[in-house]
């Protein structure tokens, strides 16, 4: 079992996804047809898991787990290995994010100045407020007058 998930993880790092997406607008790849199967849920709208609790639905039974950790038993397994940080989490990706904090690292580069962000979430923000003016309340005139002002500073 072990071996076969060695080599699913292996295609995956080689590009090998033979499994397509065939909704219009998607074509995600995936390298088997399990997890494609679980992909179309995202479309189809379907969701097998129901949280016995609040009745939420999910497409897989480990998006039930995190969604029953993070709300309903308050467990939180993953734990800061930082010394001095106390800080624990639901999800092991949640963990990830802070780890971040820590690291100092900010691999989510904005494509139109080069600002790196922790999270893709913060990068989008970035990128409506300060690069696309219609989606800041901003006229275009005043949009590149801001981006001009940054790219100064940033120069300086």
């Amino acid at each position: 079992m072990w071996r076969a998930h060695l080599r699913y993880h292996q295609q995956a790092h080689m590009g090998n996804k033979p499994h397509i997406c065939e909704v219009a607008d998607c074509g995600r790849k995936f390298v088997t047809a399990q997890q494609l199967a679980v992909h179309a849920r995202t479309h189809s709208g379907e969701r097998p898991f129901t949280c016995e609790q609040c009745g939420s639905g999910f497409t897989t039974a480990g998006n039930l787990r995190n969604h029953c950790r993070s709300r309903h038993t308050g467990e939180r397994p993953f734990a800061c290995s930082q010394p001095g940080c106390e800080k624990r989490f639901a999800e092991r990706s949640s963990l990830k994010k802070h780890i971040l904090v820590h690291t100092g690292e900010k691999p989510f580069k904005c494509q139109f100045c080069g600002k790196g962000f922790s999270q893709s979430s913060c990068r989008s923000m970035h990128i409506k407020k300060f690069h696309q003016p219609s989606s800041a309340g901003l006229c275009e005139q005043k949009a590149n007058s801001i981006q001009e002002d940054s790219l100064q500073t940033s120069a300086q």
